[in-house]
């Protein structure tokens, strides 16, 4: 899973068959420590999806994108963002 920077989302919306999973952050939480290798584990079984993460470091300086909560899934399509998970799950097979 490569890193996403808040300016390169832009890449995105020129191609109208781009679909990207951008898996987001908190620096320091557990929760998203731990959620991390359940989206890794995602990435070979959807190959046609571009697996990326922001990690975020600093809460005054969120992305304009940013969650309501972390972890974060967002699944942009063609540059839209389309799909949104908030917070971790149970288990791996939610």
């Amino acid at each position: 899973m490569l890193p996403l920077s808040e300016v390169s989302i832009d890449t995105y919306r020129t191609d109208p068959e781009s679909v990207m999973l951008l898996y987001q952050h908190l620096d320091g939480c557990s929760s998203c420590r731990d959620f991390k290798p359940v989206v890794e584990s995602m990435e070979p079984i959807f190959p046609e999806i571009e697996f990326r993460e922001l990690k975020i470091s600093n809460l005054q300086e969120l992305p304009f994108f940013a969650p309501p909560a972390m972890p974060s899934l967002i699944l942009f399509v063609g540059g839209y963002r389309v799909q949104e998970h908030h917070g971790a799950v149970g288990s791996r097979g939610q």
